[in-house]
């Protein structure tokens, strides 16, 4: 017996997200009250993808521990720093109050024509209190952390966090949390 889809009003809302093209095309966040079809709507709008995955993290609640989040190998479906970007922003979402919900916001500069300056962005800024904290995001172990250190430059901020597969650590002025645990950036 197959089991018919139940069209809902957000489906039309979410094929219109997907017919955007990257780079305008932002990550997915669909939030909502429980048993309301969020899930059945997202696996329909994944019939509309050549590859489609799904992190459902009420089935999985330990896979932000596992280092399987972000595959090790290549995996062609999707681009393994895309997926961990898209991670340590919900984890920063989800660890906010849901009385003061946490604003993600990213820093960039384009390198115009003729200028001196190359092209550098920060994954993502959150308010803790008065302070902006920079917060870079990496898929692996290794990556530079330029355009970091030149954001805390311009703006005169004292610390940054890079986040990644690492363990705890720090190094000069940077902090460095594991992904599964990036949330605590805001707890603590």
């Amino acid at each position: 017996m197959e089991i018919q889809y139940l069209k809902r009003n957000v489906d039309e809302i979410l094929l219109s997200w997907s017919r955007e093209k990257p780079p305008d095309r932002k990550p997915l966040l669909l939030r909502g009250a429980r048993q309301v079809g969020k899930s059945s709507a997202i696996r329909q709008l994944g019939t509309h993808f050549k590859h489609f995955v799904e992190i459902n993290f009420d089935e999985d609640k330990e896979i932000g521990r596992r280092s399987e989040l972000v595959p090790a190998v290549d995996f062609s479906a999707i681009n393994r720093g895309s997926l961990a970007e898209i991670f340590a922003g919900l984890e920063l979402i989800k660890a906010s109050s849901c009385y003061m919900p946490q604003e993600l916001f990213c820093w960039q500069r384009s390198a115009g024509p003729g200028s001196s300056h190359g092209n550098a962005q920060v994954d993502f800024l959150v308010q803790k209190g008065s302070s902006i904290i920079p917060i870079e995001v990496k898929s692996g172990t290794q990556g530079s952390m330029q355009s970091l250190r030149l954001f805390m430059k311009e703006k005169h901020i004292e610390r940054g966090i890079r986040t990644s597969l690492e363990n705890f650590g720090h190094f000069e002025d940077i902090d460095i949390y594991p992904l599964y645990a990036i949330a605590n950036i805001l707890r603590g």
